[in-house]
């Protein structure tokens, strides 16, 4: 006979998976805030990129620790997210003890080759409202076709190694290690190889690789078999170099395109547009990919293009 606590555990899930929803949403907008509050321009962006890298290890490392902890059932899930939320809240105090000077190194000032003048002067809330904020609304939309790279790593490659290239699940497992490592390794020094290059034109350059990227997995994939699993994983390198010049550009332009008191607004659409894509994506992968690889590929590459054109465009 079922107890009282059955009827409410899914309740109970439901609610924290919508905290947990809500938290992950919010905390890229926010630390990128803090982050140009405290840093100045290519600073800033080494700051954002080294807060990616130790990102993608805790998420690696986060994947092991879980693993080992749904091997050890529901006691050793609990002890995990007990220590999670005791990490999270020692977290949240560190943060609450930096002071922030709103007129500190990110609170005024341009960023040299990437913010085009308000108003001729220093401007009023009208000009920022009609001026960085509907560039970055641009910026915004352009984003979604961006944000379904993060998805074909874990959604799209995995289905097509396994459904089409009957390789075996390690394929997958491989390709996500090495884009993890190359990630955390390499994320800060490209960045700051880039710093001579303007973020808008690193941003609209990472469309055009994952583009290509992604026409090379179509092509990979018709080899079938063994080598096609190979030349999946060769192609993976460059998604990664993609993946690595979007992310290490996309919140930096964001952030030096749009006056200090405009910025949480700014980050929030940003954020928004990401959000959606990711939410987006899975499922319109698997339905392209349901087709057939050459639409979901060609669909992929060509709106990867078409928002490269755009970010290029916009001034």
């Amino acid at each position: 006979m079922r107890g009282p606590s059955c009827c409410w555990w899914p309740v109970g899930y439901t609610v924290a998976a919508v905290l947990l929803g809500i938290g992950v949403q919010s905390w890229p907008a926010a630390h990128a805030a803090v982050v140009a509050a405290l840093t100045d321009d290519r600073q800033r962006d080494a700051a954002l990129a080294a807060a990616r890298s130790l990102r993608n290890a805790g998420l690696g490392a986060g994947a092991l620790i879980a693993t080992v902890a749904v091997a050890g059932g529901t006691g050793a899930l609990r002890v995990l997210a007990l220590v999670t939320v005791v990490g999270y809240l020692v977290a949240a105090v560190l943060v609450g003890s930096v002071r922030i000077d709103t007129d500190g190194p990110g609170g005024s000032g341009s960023e040299r080759g990437d913010v085009p003048p308000v108003g001729g002067g220093a401007g009023t809330e009208g000009d920022t409202r009609g001026g960085p904020l509907r560039h970055v609304t641009v910026l915004s939309l352009a984003n979604l076709p961006y944000a379904f790279c993060y998805d074909v790593l874990e959604v799209a490659l995995p289905a097509l190694l396994v459904t089409y290239l009957h390789a075996s699940p390690s394929w997958s497992a491989g390709i996500f290690v090495a884009n993890t490592v190359l990630v955390i390794v390499t994320q800060v020094p490209v960045v700051l190889w880039l710093a001579r290059r303007s973020r808008r034109s690193v941003l609209a350059s990472s469309g055009v690789v994952l583009a290509l990227s992604y026409l090379g997995f179509w092509a990979a994939g018709a080899l079938g078999g063994g080598a096609g699993a190979m030349a999946v994983a060769a192609v993976s390198v460059l998604y990664t170099a993609g993946e690595i010049l979007y992310t290490g550009s996309a919140t930096a332009l964001v952030l030096a395109t749009t006056p200090a008191r405009s910025r949480g607004r700014a980050l929030a659409r940003w954020q928004v547009s990401t959000g959606i894509g990711r939410a987006a994506a899975p499922a319109a992968l698997t339905a392209l990919l349901t087709v057939g690889p050459g639409l979901l590929w060609g669909v992929l590459a060509g709106t990867s293009l078409l928002a490269a054109a755009v970010v290029r465009a916009t001034r």
